[in-house]
């Protein structure tokens, strides 16, 4: 943005500025009875990134605005829009505004924000993400950043803690959202979905824990429906709540991040799930018809009464604020009107000491600052006066303060206890739990005031949310009751939705009712859990994907056996006639066919538990080989870790149920000859393996095991065997055998090939980098030379370098090809590398030319001379103590020489006379003298068997001398460039 733009934008700003508080002063609205303007209206800011739908979330809040954006398209790039209500303005800030360009820009907004917002207050923030910007972990750290930056504009302007409220919108792009919600009616999408947020608690532990509680809500529900839904949309259903719940780490990454940058000078209110723009049913349109059906069928969820409250909200704390003034003005007049009681009868009797103390109490309770609590007080004072009146208090006193005491709690014990009712008969709360809660409210303001059944009131409420220390200190609890009892205090029956719960429940078809009554029998509160990491059969062996998975006991074959129509016969009779909780109801339907819907519910709830179960447990893969043969160890035996565990499904998997197809399936497979077979196949395994988990040296004994499969490819050994069972075994087994069978052999050909490469490194290629490499011939131009013993030791027919080979390698390469391949077996092979694999190739060639298969290098070599020209008139040939002459007499004839010498140092030499008489002579010494010799010339193959060396080629001054040389062998092995072509690798792989 150029200055010209910003000087614009800022103009711009400030018209919009005018005329929207001109708009507020001018327009009045009826509240309370009271003709108010608007620009008393709570003012709040709506910040989001691009596209995150905050425009069409206020769009589509369905709140009754007063002065709302008409035409969103003409919506300027710098401009921000107001949406007005009687309780609120929203200021919708452009996401242009969160780009470090337009600082400036930002912060002019901020000033103008302070000089006309209602008493220059900010009421609160609403940060908008959309459903993609949450599940990016790794951008929230600069999402985050950029925020917090913003923020701060406003914080050092308004010099306020301001409320945060994170709405995370678009929620309806999670599969099977639609399915989930579309038959809610136009009330039930209103209301709030999210988690609000204690100011006094950690943040990102309290969205873990809230987030927890709204997973479980929505299961519980989807549990709810199941018996009313087809499988298709079960299906959908529930991949919806699976999806919300991988919601889970991204909630507590960004709270965590959030917890750092905004905790210390912001108050996080909540964070809240929206769908500004979901369509009621899934569609397939043609791009014309899009625009038309998205505005006749989209609906928005969950945003209308979170904007609502949001406004009533900060009414609501203004109002607490201007009370606690007043109500600490008047405690402090009555803590004086006590004061002075006090001191008057602490001047008229002989009760002075225990009067003193309550003056003690008094004059601490004037301490506290305005703004605090004086409940702690009030509630000290009432306990210290109780202990005066046997000594004699005044009537007026102690009427005073029995009143406090007494509104103290009323105003302190009902608030947050109602509070916890009316979230237990939400309708995102589980049938199961709102009966509860509808169930121990009831009995408890019809009769049942006592200590028991408040107590069970709370541990039914205790689920839905924290409950608060006050609601569960015994001494507060008893005088609420006693308070109850005796008609000073009244359970609320107005706000609290009995009666529309009530209904609801009524309405139920009853074999519905009758199973709610009896899923929410206190019999059944306990629940079945597996401690895998408990038990010392299963730790490390088996885990669950996520948090501990438990089945209510209702659900367990200790019930499922005795289930019957004698077992479900009460509840049947309440749901027709009623109970204490219900009233009477009408009688509807004869007892069998409720018996027999309510165990479709049954068997429909038994499946969902122990599906879940099931497919929530994971095998815990070994790390290493080590740990893999301890896990198939463990797997194998009688009593292994694995039939137990099916011996507990089985045991919970009763005849009295239908199972489901997954169910069935494994319930036939543990009673099976497959069964039978992997166990069998698995002790068998650990029996084979066992040398290797014993053994001082691991990866060698894993590297004979796997050299014996490699050798007998056709044999059908344990793992072969539990390999070609695996992909038939019913899930989850195959997805726990399966991996764990692969894992092993791939571990175990890792073992051997650590093995191969030990022995490599400390065998072979120290002898191999000492007395060959960087010396002749395998480095021409190197002064020393290998020494027989050495040339011998490594290249002989099963020395050092062919036996490795043999040994190590040659079981896992295939040789009948041209080139060497790798072989491999189940899948798996080792990681030869090809220079590594050319390398022996070339060292097999060495080892066929100069060895024949015999213990000792050695060559028979024909030599005859070649066309001299006539320039040459003798030659003669030494090598040790063998010599060959040739002149005129015998100039054509094959003579041989035997390499190599007996010792070392034997001379090799080759010489000639010319025709002039002049002679000529190279000679060289050692085990490689000949072929140093020889290799002083230029070879050329002249037949399969035979080639011609040429000497003095390019010397004018020295008679070329021409030689045949005849060999058994079709390649040459005087020529020493071969060994130059021989390294040894470092590293085999």
């Amino acid at each position: 943005m150029n200055k010209h733009e910003l000087k614009q934008a800022i103009k711009t700003l400030r018209q919009q500025f005018i005329a929207g508080a001109s708009f507020l002063r001018k327009q009045h609205v009826n509240k309370h009875g009271s003709e108010l303007s608007l620009e008393h209206a709570h003012w709040f800011i709506v910040m989001g990134s691009e596209n995150t739908g905050k425009s069409a979330l206020l769009q589509r809040s369905e709140l009754p605005y007063l002065l709302s954006r008409k035409h969103p398209e003409k919506t300027k790039r710098y401009e921000h829009n107001w949406w007005v209500t009687k309780e609120a303005v929203f200021i919708d800030t452009p996401s242009s505004y969160l780009s470090t360009k337009h600082k400036a820009l930002w912060k002019h907004f901020v000033r103008l924000l302070k000089r006309y917002s209602f008493q220059k207050k900010l009421d609160g923030i609403v940060i908008v993400l959309s459903l993609d910007e949450l599940k990016q972990n790794e951008q929230h750290k600069a999402l985050l950043k950029t925020l917090s930056h913003r923020l701060q504009t406003i914080r050092n302007a308004f010099k306020q803690r301001i409320p945060l409220y994170f709405i995370i919108n678009k929620i309806d792009r999670l599969e099977g959202f639609n399915d989930f919600f579309e038959d809610y009616h136009q009330h039930e999408r209103q209301q709030m979905w999210g988690m609000h947020f204690n100011p006094n608690q950690a943040l990102n532990r309290q969205a873990n824990l809230e987030f927890k509680d709204l997973q479980q809500r929505l299961h519980t529900q989807f549990l709810s429906r199941l018996t009313q839904i087809n499988h298709e949309k079960a299906h959908k259903l529930f991949q919806f709540c699976e999806q919300f719940a991988e919601l889970s780490p991204c909630v507590s990454h960004f709270f965590t991040i959030a917890t750092s940058k905004l905790r210390k000078y912001y108050q996080v209110q909540g964070l809240y799930f929206t769908a500004a723009l979901a369509e009621s049913h899934s569609t397939h349109l043609s791009l014309e018809a899009l625009q038309k059906h998205y505005s006749e069928r989209a609906k928005s969820y969950f945003i209308h009464d979170l904007l609502s409250n949001i406004s009533c909200e900060t009414s609501y704390a203004r109002k607490i604020h201007n009370f606690h003034i007043m109500r600490n003005s008047v405690l402090t007049g009555l803590l004086i009107v006590l004061l002075s009681s006090f001191i008057f009868a602490y001047q008229a009797s002989q009760r002075e000491e225990k009067l003193q103390l309550v003056s003690a109490e008094i004059a601490q309770s004037q301490a506290p600052a305005p703004n605090t609590t004086n409940f702690d007080e009030i509630n000290t004072i009432h306990k210290t006066l109780e202990g005066s009146r046997a000594f004699g208090a005044g009537d007026q006193l102690t009427e005073a303060v029995h009143t406090s005491h007494l509104h103290a709690l009323r105003s302190e014990f009902l608030p947050p206890l109602l509070t916890l009712i009316k979230q237990g008969l939400q309708n995102n709360v589980s049938d199961i739990a709102r009966y509860r809660v509808l169930k121990d409210y009831s009995l408890l303001s019809a009769s049942k005031l006592d200590n028991d059944g408040f107590k069970q009131l709370l541990n039914t409420l205790s689920p839905l949310g924290p409950i608060p220390d006050l609601l569960k200190d015994t001494h507060e609890q008893k005088a609420f009751l006693q308070a109850l009892s005796q008609h000073e205090i009244s359970l609320p029956l107005k706000g609290v939705p009995l009666d529309a719960t009530r209904n609801y429940f009524r309405s139920l078809p009853k074999a519905e009712l009758a199973f709610i009554l009896l899923a929410s029998h206190q019999d059944f509160d306990t629940e079945m859990t597996v401690k895998f990491n408990k038990d010392p059969l299963t730790k490390g062996l088996f885990h669950y994907q996520g948090d501990n998975f438990s089945v209510p006991k209702l659900y367990t074959a200790q019930i499922a056996n005795q289930w019957n129509n004698a077992f479900i016969a009460p509840f049947i009779q309440a749901a027709q006639n009623g109970n204490a909780v219900l009233g009477r109801l009408t009688p509807e339907g004869d007892e069998q066919s409720i018996a027999s819907s309510m165990q479709k519910l049954y068997s429909a709830n038994y499946n969902y538990y122990w599906s879940g179960f099931i497919n929530s447990i994971s095998f815990e893969q070994g790390k290493d080989l080590n740990s893999t043969l301890e896990n198939i160890t463990r797997l194998s035996g009688e009593h292994s870790a694995l039939m137990s565990l099916l011996n507990l499904l089985d045991s919970n998997l009763p005849k009295t149920v239908t199972l489901n197809h997954e169910l069935q399936t494994l319930k036939n497979f543990i009673k099976s000859k497959q069964a039978n077979d992997l166990q069998t196949n698995l002790n068998a395994l650990a029996n084979s393996l066992s040398p290797i988990q014993t053994a001082n040296d691991q990866n060698s004994a894993a590297l004979a095991f796997v050299k014996q499969r490699f050798y007998n490819t056709e044999s059908l050994d344990a793992l072969e065997k539990l390999f070609n069972l695996a992909p038939a075994l019913p899930k989850p087994l195959n997805d726990w055998i399966a991996p764990l069978i692969t894992q092993c052999w791939q571990q175990l050909m890792q073992g051997a090939q650590q093995s191969i490469s030990d022995q490599w490194q400390s065998n072979v290629l120290p002898f191999y980098q000492q007395s060959i490499a960087n010396l002749y011939p395998f480095n021409p131009q190197a002064n020393d030379k290998v020494s027989e013993a050495a040339f011998t030791h490594f290249f002989k027919p099963h020395g050092l370098l062919l036996k490795f080979y043999e040994d190590n390698m040659q079981p896992f390469i295939n040789e009948n090809s041209k080139d060497p391949s790798l072989k491999a077996r189940d899948g798996v092979s080792l990681d030869f590398s090809n220079e590594a694999l050319n390398q022996f190739k070339q060292a097999k060639k060495i080892q066929a030319l100069y060895f024949n298969n015999h213990e000792h290098p050695s060559l028979h070599i024909g030599l005859q001379p070649g066309s001299q020209d006539g320039n040459i008139r003798d030659i003669a040939l030494q090598l040790g103590r063998q010599a060959i002459t040739f002149n005129a007499k015998n100039m054509m004839k094959m003579q041989y020489l035997d390499w190599p010498n007996n010792t070392d140092n034997a001379q090799a030499s080759i010489g000639f006379v010319d025709v002039n008489g002049k002679q000529y002579r190279s000679n060289t010494q050692g085990f490689w003298g000949l072929l140093e010799l020889m290799n002083t010339g230029q070879f050329t193959n002249i037949s399969k068997h035979a080639w011609r060396v040429v000497f003095n080629q390019n010397n004018a001054d020295v008679p070329e001398l021409e030689l045949k040389l005849h060999i058994n062998s079709t390649e040459n092995p005087l020529d020493i460039g071969r060994f130059s072509h021989f390294q040894a690798p470092d590293s085999l792989f």
